[in-house]
């Protein structure tokens, strides 16, 4: 009960939380950042949307210290959508844009109540920067029904986006993307989703 009251009932929520847990979780598994903070641990209600930059995650070097901080934002879309990759980099530039993006200060407090090992050289990280750092990168996650993915989508991003560097996309199209969502949602407890939008 504990964790079904906490999952979606809506599809799009749904599907942006997955989309959010497995953007980090290949971060975490395939390119070897840590996430410091999940923010999707944070929620009160199901029906709650994170507000900010969906993750961040980060790596340390051999003295500990935070070496890059990547901002990430991520997009889960079962049909067409050209100007996704446009709107997630939006969304990073304008939660980056801030002086102390509120995402630094949200994952400080988190360390801070955990007690958490990263919590000083974060803090360090977060003291030694002003607007911006060498250390911060980006990140833009796209997960696509396969058959409805576009590289217009990229281009439109190229031609249209805001310049963020260094920016790395990742694109993966997956098959039967929308049952494969209902079906992890379905394993872990979730009823039905209550609305039928596609996203």
């Amino acid at each position: 009960m504990l964790v079904t009251t906490k999952l979606p009932r809506l599809k799009r929520l749904r599907r942006g939380d997955f989309g959010e847990a497995f953007a980090i979780g290949l971060l975490e598994e395939i390119d070897g950042y840590q996430i410091p903070v999940r923010k999707l641990y944070f929620k009160v209600t199901g029906s709650q949307s994170m507000p900010s930059t969906d993750a961040l995650a980060l790596k340390t070097n051999a003295a500990g210290r935070v070496a890059e901080v990547c901002f990430v934002e991520s997009k889960l879309r079962s049909g067409t959508d050209r100007d996704a990759a446009v709107h997630a980099a939006e969304q990073l530039a304008k939660d980056y844009a801030q002086r102390y993006p509120d995402l630094l200060r949200f994952v400080l407090e988190r360390l801070s109540d955990l007690s958490s090992d990263l919590f000083k050289p974060f803090l360090e990280y977060t003291a030694d920067r002003e607007h911006g750092d060498s250390r911060d990168t980006f990140c833009v996650a796209l997960h696509w029904e396969a058959s409805k993915w576009e590289e217009v989508t990229l281009s439109n991003l190229q031609e249209y986006g805001p310049p963020l560097s260094p920016l790395t996309v990742r694109v993966v199209r997956i098959e039967n993307l929308v049952d494969l969502v209902n079906k992890v949602f379905s394993q872990l407890g979730a009823p039905p989703a209550d609305d039928d939008d596609e996203f």
